[in-house]
C-alpha cells in the first residue's frame, strides 16, 4: 500500500458520507518522533530539541489546524520546507511572521525553510509542556496512517464502504481503526479536570478538531 495514498483518497472521497482524507505518520496525539538540530538563533546557535510528523498536503485542513503564519507545504515543497509550531519559531527568537521564509543552516550543512507556522497544541499529555514540532511533506514510507472524517449517523455503512475500498488496494493489513474523539478523551478530557488552565490555552491551543465528528486512524503497515 505504500505510495497509493493519493488514489486510496480519491476512491473514498466518492462516498458523500466521506468529507475528509489525510495521510500522516503519526496522528496529532500520538506524535512520538524526536530528534535535536542546530538553529542559528537572533542570539547565536542553539540545540533545539524537535518532534516531527511526516505529513500529506490535507493534514492541517483534515484537523482543522490554523496556519498564524505563511502557508501550507505543497506538491512541489522541498524536502528542506517544514512548518513548524509557536513555541519552535519562539524558542529560537523569531515572530511568527518573521520566521516564514527563514533558511536555517547547522554545522552539518543541513538546511531548513520554514514555509509556515501553526497554532501550538497538545500532542502529548495534557499536563506536559508543549514542545518544538516540525511537519515535514510526505514520504511514501514515512506514512502509516489514513484519518478519515465521517459525516452523518450511518457509521456502519461508512466503516464498510472504507474497509471495502482498502481492501481493494491490499488485503495484506488488517482493517484496524480507532475514533478520534475517543482517543481525544481518554488522552486529555480525565486530565484537563485535574489541570488548571487558562480558557486560551484550553480552547485556542487544544482543542485543534472538531469535537463531536467521527474520525477513523487507519494503520497502512
Amino acid at each position: 500500500m505504500v505510495g497509493k495514498h493519493p488514489q486510496i483518497r480519491e476512491e473514498l472521497l466518492k462516498n458523500p458520507a466521506i468529507s475528509k482524507v489525510a495521510a500522516s505518520r503519526w496522528t496529532p496525539t500520538g506524535i512520538a518522533s524526536q530528534s535535536t538540530k542546530i538553529w542559528q538563533t537572533k542570539n547565536g546557535e542553539r540545540t533545539v530539541a524537535i518532534y516531527h510528523n511526516h505529513i500529506d498536503t490535507n493534514f492541517l485542513d483534515t484537523y482543522e489546524m490554523k496556519l498564524v503564519a505563511g502557508r501550507n507545504l505543497t506538491s512541489t515543497s522541498s524536502v528542506h520546507d517544514v512548518i513548524v509550531n509557536e513555541t519552535l519559531v519562539k524558542q529560537i527568537g523569531y515572530s511568527p511572521e518573521e520566521a516564514v521564509g527563514q533558511l536555517f543552516v547547522d554545522g552539518a550543512g543541513d538546511s531548513t525553510k520554514i514555509v509556515g507556522v501553526v497554532n501550538d497544541f497538545h500532542f502529548r499529555e495534557f499536563q506536559l509542556k508543549i514542545e518544538a514540532l516540525a511537519f515535514h511533506l510526505w514520504d511514501p514510507w514515512n506514512l502509516q496512517t489514513i484519518s478519515i472524517k465521517v459525516e452523518g449517523n450511518n457509521l456502519q455503512s461508512s466503516l464498510d464502504y472504507i474497509r471495502t475500498t482498502l481492501s481493494k488496494f491490499s488485503e495484506k493489513y488488517p482493517f484496524e481503526y480507532s475514533f478520534y474523539d475517543e482517543v481525544y478523551a481518554k488522552t486529555f478530557i480525565s486530565e484537563e479536570k485535574n489541570v488548571q488552565t487558562d480558557d486560551n490555552l484550553l480552547h485556542g491551543r487544544h482543542r485543534h478538531c472538531s469535537v463531536g465528528t467521527l474520525w477513523i486512524n487507519y494503520s497502512t503497515w
